[in-house]
């Protein structure tokens, strides 16, 4: 089957600043009505064209963006438990 953004819901979502306009979003995403999943995106600023953000693949983290990313994990995963 293939993939239907219509399917596609978002739970919850939180976003944490990486500062000059980089960022990382985690969330909680149920795709057909299955079971909820964690999701991770990096996203950077464009400059061109009609789009606010681009998607950057996850890669290394620095300490901070490790932080940043275990903070907004334990959050989802609060979420999924209650």
């Amino acid at each position: 089957m293939a993939y239907d953004e219509a399917l596609d819901k978002t739970i919850w979502e939180t976003e944490k600043d990486l500062g000059e306009g980089h960022k990382f979003v985690v969330g909680i995403y149920c795709y057909n009505e299955g079971t909820n999943k964690v999701g991770f995106k990096r996203l950077a600023p464009v400059t061109r064209g009609d789009r606010k953000y681009s998607f950057r693949k996850l890669g290394r983290l620095d300490a901070n963006e490790a932080k940043l990313i275990n903070e907004a994990l334990t959050e989802a995963i609060t979420k999924m438990s209650e």
